[in-house]
């Protein structure tokens, strides 16, 4: 999946927020504060999984991108699900952190979108909830999610259960 081409070997890192993005998505501005690019020098990709956190909460997807990040991920956020579904097909992610509630189209639009594919193929996701209600679980299941998260957990909590698929 990496080696496809030797552009997918560095990253640029916004010089605001510090998100890290995959050279291959040939970004000019931060998706999260909107920051021009620079060049970010001596970050080897190579061995680090990518994560792709879609979140419409920008808070959110800081949190979990500071988490992904201190556990050695390349991160990269979308906004809302048709940004997510062309951020999965088009760097395909190992790990999907999705929200359940977002505009447009939600968490589980975007999954079953993902599994009714062509070739069958989507990354490990995580879901993203405030609701922890037997029914919303099970739906995030059934749609294909590997895990769910309460938003409101710790940092370290939150941490712990993200390790295991990264």
């Amino acid at each position: 999946m990496m080696d496809r081409d030797h552009t997918r070997k560095f990253a640029f890192e916004c010089p605001d927020c510090n998100l890290v993005l995959a050279l291959y998505e040939n970004a000019r501005f931060c998706s999260w504060c909107g920051a021009s690019i620079s060049a970010y020098e001596g970050e080897d990709l190579q061995g680090k999984k990518h994560v792709l956190i879609a979140d419409d909460a920008a808070l959110s997807r800081k949190k979990i991108g500071a988490i992904c990040k201190s556990l050695g991920c390349v991160v990269t956020a979308a906004k809302d699900g048709a940004d997510t579904l062309d951020k999965v097909r088009g760097m395909e992610p190992g790990l999907l952190v999705l929200d359940m509630h977002m505009p447009q189209m939600s968490g589980l639009n975007v999954l079953q979108n993902l599994y009714s594919g062509e070739d069958g193929r989507s990354p490990i996701t995580v879901m993203l909830t405030v609701a922890a209600d037997p029914s919303t679980v099970e739906q995030c299941i059934n749609a294909g999610a590997t895990d769910y998260i309460l938003k409101d957990l710790s940092v370290a909590e939150i941490r712990e259960r993200l390790r295991k698929y990264v």
